[in-house]
């Protein structure tokens, strides 16, 4: 229902569920200018890599998208 997460229902390989649970933890635990600052990222990083398990997800790819949804920043 928003472009944040039509993105990543789009880079998930179209999990729906990978895609709502992504989205969900970014929004609970991403930080104030977290884009761009390397310790908060990592922390966001560590939290998305938990999230998608063993899906397989370039997560430095997935990261880049993330820092580029306004949605996430």
């Amino acid at each position: 229902d928003t472009s944040a997460k039509r993105a990543l229902y789009d880079n998930l390989g179209n999990d729906e569920d990978l895609a709502i649970l992504v989205d969900a933890a970014v929004k609970a635990h991403k930080k104030d200018g977290w884009a761009g600052h390397r310790m908060k990222e990592r922390e966001l990083a560590n939290v998305v890599r938990e999230k998608v398990g063993s899906h397989e997800v370039d997560l430095d790819r997935l990261m880049e998208l993330l820092k580029n949804q306004d949605d996430y920043r």
